[in-house]
């Protein structure tokens, strides 16, 4: 990587710091290329901020003075950038939703962590509701946008307020692809109203699937009209969609045979191409594997800071993904921005902003 991409690759991440953190209204704080570089540190080493920077307590002071819509509407104000670099906003998309988490460790308390089973690792964990471009015919694969999720949340008014955020930065909604744990019918009611066509898994449940699969043959395939009703706020609203199943149908790459259940509002939907085209949702769970690689840790409780964190972690696979994935990996990505940083940047330690330093971001 030269300096110049590097230099422009910090600049995009300091105009996120700085006007998700509202820095401009603040009179004495931290730069935001020294904030940028306690972040990059501790995305580098995949360690805990608070171990390797000095000011993390200032850091956090700030972060919880600002507001998640700040972050997610200076998180959307990068991606129509990208968008326009690779007219995104021109093509038919296939996207897909998925939650992620972050392993927590501690007293499980409040709305914004999660108790998880004994088995798991951790104690609970924070959540987040993630959609992502993962088209095939596109190059990049990157993730639009992220909300923080809560206990009790509702499903589908989450994926439909997603789906309001991002409509400028993505052209047509070709398909949306969902797991197993998105097969609720209030959900396929509401994409249904709008007209947004949907590839749901359906979990192989016992009752009319499994009974529909245990007569069918070995290697068939068969489509019904599903008709279902939903009881929202003691209204009965009753729909349908069409469902698909395919028995024992031959995995070349584990060499296993499975039956799979799909539900879909697209009429003549070729069949054959089903679980092709829902293989490309698993593009998302890589997205979350890379992403890893860059797990700037925290020790804190406040999901606004957690939600913060995630935030520059993907706006760092974004950068990566459109525009240096097919040069190096992604940690080799973070660890030369880190040492550029190292090498080029001479931090002023709690030096505050200056006039002429805010005019150039």
């Amino acid at each position: 990587m030269n300096n110049e991409k590097a230099l422009h690759t910090c600049k995009i991440l300091e105009k996120f710091i700085y006007d998700s953190l509202g820095l401009k209204h603040k009179i004495k704080c931290l730069s935001a290329s020294h904030i940028n570089k306690c972040l990059i540190d501790s995305s580098a080493y995949n360690s805990y901020i608070e171990t390797l920077c000095n000011k993390s307590d200032s850091i956090f002071k700030y972060i919880k003075e600002s507001k998640k819509s700040m972050f997610l509407f200076s998180y959307l104000n990068y991606m129509k950038q990208v968008s326009k670099k690779i007219n995104l906003h021109k093509k038919r998309v296939v996207l897909a939703f998925d939650y992620t988490h972050e392993t927590f460790w501690g007293d499980v308390q409040g709305l914004n962590i999660h108790g998880t089973p004994k088995t798991s690792k951790g104690t609970g964990e924070f959540k987040f509701l993630t959609v992502s471009q993962v088209s095939g015919k596109i190059n990049a694969k990157i993730p639009l946008l992220s909300i923080p999720i809560k206990l009790g949340h509702n499903k589908t008014s989450e994926i439909i307020y997603s789906l309001e955020l991002i409509k400028e930065l993505i052209g047509e909604i070709e398909l949306i692809l969902f797991d197993r744990g998105f097969y609720d019918f209030e959900l396929m009611m509401s994409l249904n109203k709008l007209n947004i066509s949907y590839l749901i898994f359906v979990p192989k449940q016992q009752g009319e699937i499994q009974n529909t699969l245990s007569q069918m043959y070995p290697d068939e395939r068969q489509i019904k009209v599903f008709k279902f009703s939903k009881n929202i706020n003691k209204t009965v609203y009753r729909d349908q969609t069409n469902m698909a199943f395919l028995k024992d149908i031959f995995d070349g790459k584990s060499y296993t045979h499975f039956d799979w259940c799909f539900v879909t509002n697209v009429d003549n939907f070729n069949i054959d191409k089903m679980i092709p085209i829902y293989k490309c949702r698993w593009r998302i769970e890589t997205g979350f594997r890379v992403q890893d690689e860059a797990n700037c840790k925290t020790k804190s409780v406040e999901m606004i800071i957690r939600y913060f964190q995630f935030l520059y972690e993907q706006i760092l696979q974004s950068i990566w993904s459109v525009f240096y994935s097919r040069e190096m990996s992604f940690k080799q990505f973070i660890i030369s921005i880190h040492n550029y940083l190292e090498e080029n940047i001479k931090l002023e330690g709690s030096k505050v902003h200056t006039q002429v330093e805010r005019s150039r971001i």
